[in-house]
């Protein structure tokens, strides 16, 4: 019996030993770690956000007649939802401003998601515009979207707004082809790319071919995801519990191979070189001194990008039987007027590859190497503010877009 209790007494020694020292250990390493990374400086950290208190005496000359609630409430963006094939899509939301519904579409002003169903079942030829949040209309009620003007202007035609926050050109061609599928054929399909294709590429490390949207793997995406035949009810949790620890964080960052932008491997091949997390959340936090580094071929980049996509889109065009328009936007970060940008942004990381790239998409436009519209200059004769945002466009810039490509479709576009 004495044998039996010394045997307990040594193993619980043991056991709280171990205890104390792994606790011990865990507290090392979490005083060793370094502090969460954030963002790096660059050129949007030079910008007036929307949200910020310095941005209201802007927004109340925009929107003279609302109060603060309302212009705070134009600022709320729908939420991203994950999708199966999709790379994420906006989620169904239906509030004061935004209401979406089938198929992804943007409902307008006095319709209901059933409304939209009809219209997608209907005779009238469709115009169908494709575009990231500048497209969706962002900060904008039903009314005062691109989609909404267009309607006005070419009532013929039944306008279906497929924008959606964050997309790129690629991604928007993902949605066509999905649409297609789906049986719908539209008429004319209008893109309207720039500003996103912009930053996402700077900003992924990978082919154009392979790189993602950032808001993909944060809906329910990442390493931690439902795999079919695996037991959804039963992740490992030892393995979770591992990856919480501080000794297991501190030992995933000395042991990694990418510990700077100098580090992430350019133009990554998922098939040949595989993905990796840590340096996709590297090279998405310091894009600034990644762009830095790979300006002239980040250019590169962006220009082959369009090139293939444009060449897809002319396939699915001669195979689908509808006219496309590419419209290149004005972005708001080159516009000289727009109080967002502030004259520092010119100076910081990023800025010289966002404006050597804008200048190369234009030239290249500008000189048939491209197929798209410059849509540059369409609001150089929108009065008063142009932009609620680095990026997305007043009301009446929306108009002044929806007249521009409008303009486009009935054949009397401006000269390139």
């Amino acid at each position: 019996m004495n044998r039996i209790l010394r045997i307990l007494r040594t193993a619980a020694a043991v056991f709280g030993t171990t205890i104390a020292l792994f606790a011990a250990a865990n507290g090392v390493a979490a005083l060793i770690l370094d502090p969460p990374p954030g963002i790096a400086p660059d050129m949007m950290t030079h910008i007036i956000w929307p949200t910020s208190e310095r941005a209201l005496p802007i927004l109340r000359s925009v929107f003279p007649d609302e109060d603060n609630g309302l212009i705070k409430a134009r600022l709320t963006a729908p939420l991203f939802a994950m999708h199966p094939t999709l790379p994420m899509m906006t989620a169904r939301t239906e509030n004061t401003l935004y209401q979406v519904g089938a198929e992804g579409a943007r409902i307008g002003p006095g319709q209901t998601n059933e409304d939209i169903q009809r219209l997608l079942l209907g005779e009238k030829p469709f115009i169908f515009l494709l575009g990231g949040s500048t497209m969706f209309g962002h900060g904008a009620k039903p009314n005062e979207t691109i989609a909404f003007f267009l309607g006005q202007l070419l009532p013929d035609f039944t306008v279906i707004n497929f924008g959606a926050q964050g997309y790129t050109q690629g991604a928007e061609i993902k949605k066509l082809i999905y649409l297609l599928q789906v049986g719908y054929r539209p008429k004319s399909v209008v893109f309207l790319d720039g500003w996103n294709d912009l930053m996402h590429l700077a900003r992924s490390n990978m082919r154009s071919v392979d790189h993602f949207l950032i808001n993909s793997h944060a809906i329910k995406r990442g390493e931690i995801a439902f795999t079919p035949r695996a037991s959804f009810h039963r992740p490992n949790y030892w393995h979770l519990l591992a990856e919480s620890l501080p000794l297991y964080r501190l030992w995933v960052e000395k042991t990694a191979s990418v510990r700077g932008a100098r580090d992430i491997k350019f133009d990554r091949d998922a098939f040949l070189d595989g993905f990796d997390f840590l340096e996709a959340d590297l090279a998405y936090r310091e894009w600034g001194e990644f762009s830095e580094i790979h300006r002239p071929a980040l250019t590169a980049k962006v220009l082959d990008y369009y090139s293939q996509n444009l060449t897809l889109i002319a396939a699915l065009r001669a195979g689908y039987d509808f006219d496309a328009l590419v419209v290149y936007q004005p972005i708001g970060l080159f516009d000289p007027s727009n109080p967002f940008v502030l004259e520092t942004a010119r100076m910081a990381r990023g800025y010289r590859y966002a404006d050597d790239t804008v200048r190369a998409v234009r030239a290249a436009i500008a000189s048939n190497r491209l197929a798209m519209i410059d849509g540059g200059r369409a609001l150089e004769a929108v009065g008063g503010h142009r932009y609620m945002d680095v990026a997305h466009y007043t009301p009446a810039s929306n108009q002044a877009l929806a007249q521009f490509i409008a303009d486009c479709l009935n054949r009397s576009c401006p000269p390139r």
